[in-house]
């Protein structure tokens, strides 16, 4: 005899059975599409989650970069950027849209770097430089390329797992832990277009370790239900990487920072959280040194537009000494508290870089800057900016250069007769 419960729960299903098999093909048609059509609709308003803007480590010194630039009055530097090409290929990610984006932000305020990508094979530089010649189009040719590429992924460079699990009897349970490393490098450097040379000194190459790591648990009971085995099992594990476009992005980045600090003699260094007492800073600062000494002018040329920026300086950048420069430089030594001999040797140059030039009192707020219509006016032959030009211009003849040269030397004697005329009459 049946139980009225067992009748019940019997009767329930064969009720549920009965309706879904009176139901018509047109309404099971119905609501089959009914179905589809609002998971087609879930599934295109997209994520859940909305668009994020990318941030990583380096942003704060990319902003800290672009007002470096500002303080040290850096302008007109172009640059090529060719394909960067993965090596390894094995990382699928856009590098060079990686390394645009970083010098769009590191340029915000400053517009000091005019960056130019071009081509897609190895002779990027070479195809620019004949279609710049023939085209109008391009009407500045970029002084310098970045070129570079992804150089190593070593994956499973390390390993580690811990395993451990319980069985009693019909129960029992597990643990595990993974951990995995992989290293990923990147190598840029900046070569001149003039004539393919790498710049010596300005390269960036950095690695980063990749961390994967995972956890899992599991359980499992076993036993018998009316003579028949019956087994229960249990399994949770999670899984995280860090992600390599995201580390590529990282040392992208940095490498973007490195590349034109070196490049522009600039201390980069500050905006990645050091200082001049680092022996690899104190190192670089003497390579920049021993550099620009080396190459005629260029040592002169740096001081001459450094100063010219700060206000000490007045007179021309043509990598020649003269008084007014020696002048400046023994204000600004005195300034920065060393002997005021004016010497540019490598003790005002290492203290130059670690001056806060507006806290010392010398600096201007804001770097001085040539009105737009009188900066290619009164820019001589040899490159008015620093880096110094590779191609230098021609020296345009501007009547503007001539009256502002006129109207400066009338003032000077101006004020030189009235302050004759007032020594030499006698006191009230």
């Amino acid at each position: 005899m049946v139980k009225p419960a067992v009748a019940r729960r019997l009767a329930a299903l064969v009720a549920c059975a009965l309706a879904g098999a009176c139901a018509s093909p047109q309404e099971k048609a119905d609501e089959l599409r009914q179905d589809v059509v609002a998971a087609a609709r879930d599934a295109s308003a997209g994520p859940k989650a909305a668009p994020a803007r990318t941030f990583t480590s380096f942003t704060p010194a990319l902003r800290c970069m672009d007002n470096l630039m500002v303080t040290y009055g850096v302008t007109g530097v172009t640059a090529l950027v060719e394909d960067l090409h993965d090596a390894t290929k094995k990382v699928n990610a856009g590098t060079r849209d990686m390394l645009i984006s970083a010098v769009s932000d590191m340029t915000r305020r400053s517009n000091a770097v005019r960056l130019v990508a071009y081509g897609a094979d190895s002779a990027n530089v070479i195809g620019f430089l004949r279609e710049a010649e023939r085209k109008s189009a391009y009407q500045n040719v970029p002084d310098y390329g970045i070129r570079g590429s992804i150089s190593q992924l070593e994956e499973n460079l390390a390993r580690r797992t811990d395993n451990v699990g319980v069985q009693l009897g019909p129960v029992g349970g597990g643990r595990s832990n993974l951990g995995a490393a992989q290293v990923l490098a990147v190598d840029l450097t900046i070569i001149r277009t003039e004539d393919l040379s790498v710049v010596p000194g300005v390269a960036s190459r950095n690695s980063v370790v990749i961390v994967r790591e995972g956890q899992g648990v599991d359980a499992n009971v076993s036993g018998s239900w009316r003579s028949q085995g019956l087994s229960l099992n249990f399994e949770r594990g999670l899984e995280r990487n860090e992600g390599t476009s995201q580390a590529l992005r990282g040392l992208v980045e940095l490498a973007s920072i490195e590349l034109f600090g070196r490049l522009l003699k600039i201390p980069y260094w500050t905006c990645l959280g050091a200082d001049a007492t680092n022996e690899a800073v104190a190192a670089e600062i003497t390579d920049w040194y021993y550099a620009l000494y080396g190459s005629p002018g260029a040592l002169v040329t740096y001081f001459q537009w450094q100063l010219k920026v700060r206000g000490a300086y007045d007179g021309e950048i043509d990598g020649e000494a003269d008084e007014s420069l020696r002048d400046a430089v023994s204000a600004y030594r005195k300034a920065l508290g060393l002997d005021p001999a004016p010497r540019l040797d490598q003790e005002f140059f290492a203290a130059y870089l670690k001056a806060d030039h507006a806290a010392a009192g010398v600096a201007a707020r804001h770097p001085r800057r040539l009105p737009a219509g009188a900066a290619a006016a009164a820019r001589p032959c040899r490159s008015r900016r620093w880096p110094p030009r590779s191609r230098p211009r021609p020296c345009p003849r501007r009547r503007w250069a001539r009256r502002s040269r006129w109207r400066s030397t009338a003032t000077r004697r101006t004020g030189a007769s009235a302050a004759a005329r007032r020594s030499a009459s006698p006191p009230a």
